[in-house]
């Protein structure tokens, strides 16, 4: 994403989903992959599938700790009403 080419980040992102339980699911959560791929989406002009992954986070986090109410909050903030 930093390089501006998230379409190479959404490649690299997807598969992450679908990984067993050794690959790469131990170090990060579906949570933090779907609000990924929604960035990576919206930073590539895909905006429905970006709202697709942040609709994800949107419901995940609803009731989530405080350290990750702004993360939250810019996946509600995003989606249209």
């Amino acid at each position: 994403m930093r390089l501006g080419r998230p379409a190479e980040a959404v490649a690299i992102l997807r598969p992450a989903l679908r990984g067993g339980l050794e690959a790469s699911n131990l170090y990060v959560t579906h949570t933090e992959l779907h609000e990924a791929l929604g960035r990576a989406f919206a930073a590539a002009g895909q905006p429905d599938s970006a709202a697709i992954h942040y609709r994800w986070v949107e419901r995940a986090w609803a009731d989530a700790d405080p350290a990750f109410r702004a993360r939250h909050d810019f996946a509600r903030a995003w989606l249209p009403r």
